[in-house]
């Protein structure tokens, strides 16, 4: 389904979903898993990469300085739980979404997404 080549991959590297073609495939095509605060939606491939992107309603939080807050907070628990997170999922795209109507703590935020990843 997507080829890439294998030449310039970093071990331990997260990469950023941001081609609109990956969103709009992982939202045509994609499994959805939800908890109380945070869904995900992913396909798994063999890509020998893992891409990671976060989301965070406009409609729940209409000022932006809490949606990029929000992001930043999912952001910093998959990149100082990299580890966790690349030996627990196969390789493909993730995109982590943030369900809830209210702000939450970091560590909320964590356990909701570690649940997920063993969930997956």
């Amino acid at each position: 389904m997507f080829f890439l080549e294998n030449r310039f991959l970093k071990p331990h590297k997260i990469y950023k979903l941001k081609s609109k073609d990956y969103l709009n495939r992982l939202f045509a095509l994609g499994t959805f898993q939800k908890n109380k605060l945070v869904g995900v939606r992913f396909i798994k491939n063999s890509i020998d990469r893992h891409y990671f992107g976060v989301s965070v309603s406009k409609s729940s939080f209409p000022k932006a300085v809490d949606r990029n807050k929000i992001k930043r907070r999912m952001r910093s628990c998959y990149t100082q739980n990299i580890s966790f997170f690349i030996n627990s999922l196969p390789f493909g795209f993730y995109l982590f979404i943030y369900l809830s109507n209210e702000m939450s703590s970091r560590v909320s935020v964590l356990e909701d997404m570690k649940y997920l990843v063993k969930k997956i």
